[in-house]
């Protein structure tokens, strides 16, 4: 992307078809659609007045046009010598008439000598016709009281077919992508703001599109490319997590050859993970590419707490201790332990607060705070279950 648009960096829509005047009515009524959603963007470019670079179009051409033009003036100066000294419409026509005569005695005198370049000399001399044509459509345009008047000259001595990149559109080098190009508003800038920016557009693309039903269009651009880079990762994060909470289960269940106090221990560490979501809220604000995946790595970690309490409560009930005397000697032998765990894990996350990269600082205020949340819910939230479940079994 950025070979191809440098530093552009808001969204960018890109029609393709073969058919130059399908893209052009599909940009327009797209642009129109969007004119009602215009506070959230805060430039829309997809054509420019071109007016002011035609008034100075001689300068703007390539060496080769000019020359063709230098020759295509030589060649008929008579013609126009002819037409300028005596003004008319009269004058005119007969003035074609004659180049016209000459171009066929030419061509049949050509052809009667076999010229090799004769196929070419004939393909040269075909466009001689324009000027006349384009002057009989404005004749009968006036006579008919319909469209605006085009001056005939410009199909002499230039091509008069008009391209979509002379008409001001944003266009490929080779003409078949024509572009959109869109800047949200600096207001905007929250992830959330610029996704419902790109739902919005997405959604435009796909009414426009119900109605050229031939044209592809698409959507693309830096925010658009880092907001689908993220829907992606936020799935793959997500079943990652799931793979990861049953495995840790699982393991844990037939580790400990029971189902129901793993299941507790699990269910500890799912409260503690929503309070780490709610101090990513507070302390960042969202998540990232990077932060994204604090979820698994508290999984990963924060259910050794809760290994070692149920470990050691299993220790003291076969020792023969009551529920509440068990817990209280597991968490006596275990919570000091827990918690230097806790400090040191940290504040090996906290060490990534000093670095500069914005990503891996967000990453270690993240899972430093959620691995202390980790071990608070194993150290208070586990004990009450464990003494609900025995209640429950036991009553």
């Amino acid at each position: 992307y950025r070979q191809e648009f440098e530093d552009f960096d808001g969204m960018m829509v890109v029609v393709s078809d073969e058919d130059p005047e399908k893209m052009k009515k599909f940009v327009d009524f797209f642009v129109t659609k969007l004119k009602p959603h215009a506070e959230k963007f805060s430039t829309v470019l997809h054509k420019i007045d071109t007016e002011y670079f035609r008034k100075k179009g001689l300068l703007y051409l390539e060496q080769d046009d000019l020359a063709d033009l230098k020759i295509k003036l030589e060649s008929n100066q008579n013609f126009l010598r002819k037409t300028n000294t005596s003004p008319g419409l009269n004058n005119l026509m007969e003035s074609i008439n004659a180049e016209i005569s000459t171009g066929m005695v030419n061509s049949i005198l050509t052809g009667f000598l076999g010229d090799e370049d004769s196929k070419d000399d004939k393909d040269e001399t075909s466009d001689d016709l324009s000027l006349l044509i384009a002057l009989e459509k404005q004749i009968l345009w006036y006579l008919q009281g319909k469209g605006s008047y085009v001056s005939p000259w410009s199909s002499f001595l230039t091509d008069d077919k008009k391209s979509l990149r002379e008409e001001g559109y944003l266009v490929s080098e080779d003409g078949g992508l024509i572009f959109i190009l869109m800047v949200p508003n600096e207001g905007s800038g929250e992830a959330k703001s610029i996704q419902n920016s790109i739902s919005l557009v997405r959604k435009l693309i796909k009414e426009v599109h119900s109605r050229f039903p031939g044209v592809e269009a698409g959507l693309t651009g830096e925010d658009v490319i880092a907001a689908d880079e993220m829907a992606i990762t936020q799935i793959d994060v997500q079943n990652a997590s799931q793979i990861a909470l049953l495995g840790v289960a699982l393991l844990f269940i037939i580790s400990y050859r029971g189902v129901v106090k793993p299941l507790l221990a699990v269910f500890s560490l799912i409260i503690a993970l929503c309070w780490s979501i709610g101090w990513a809220t507070l302390v960042v604000g969202h998540l990232n590419i990077l932060t994204i995946v604090f979820t698994t790595i508290l999984i990963g970690l924060g259910i050794d707490f809760g290994i070692h309490i149920l470990e050691r409560y299993k220790e003291e009930r076969v020792f023969g201790n009551d529920v509440l005397h068990s817990l209280q000697k597991t968490i006596q032998g275990t919570g000091r332990g827990n918690f230097a765990g806790a400090v040191t894990t940290g504040m090996a996350f906290g060490g990534m607060i000093f670095t500069d990269f914005i990503g891996i600082v967000e990453l270690g205020k993240i899972s430093g705070g959620g691995i202390f949340f980790c071990m608070i819910s194993m150290i208070l939230v586990l004990p009450a279950l464990i003494s609900l479940e025995e209640k429950i079994r036991k009553p």
